[in-house]
């Protein structure tokens, strides 16, 4: 009887073991979908920015 408790007990750790690999391969592709938004966000800050710098030009040259 002894026997089958231990190898319950290494089931549970191996068990836990898979849910913490789970778990960290999880945390892994959240950070690398945070990278990729953070980069999408980069790149369209980049875009905006000319377009902004267009429509103040327009807006203080029809002004004049």
């Amino acid at each position: 009887m002894f026997g089958f408790v231990k190898l319950g007990e290494r089931e549970r750790g191996k068990i836990g073991e898979r849910e913490r690999e789970r778990e960290k391969r999880e945390r892994e592709r959240e950070r690398e979908r945070e990278r990729e938004r953070e980069t999408e966000r980069e790149r369209e800050r980049e875009r905006d920015t000319p377009l902004r710098a267009l429509a103040t030009l327009a807006s203080l040259s029809s002004s004049l």
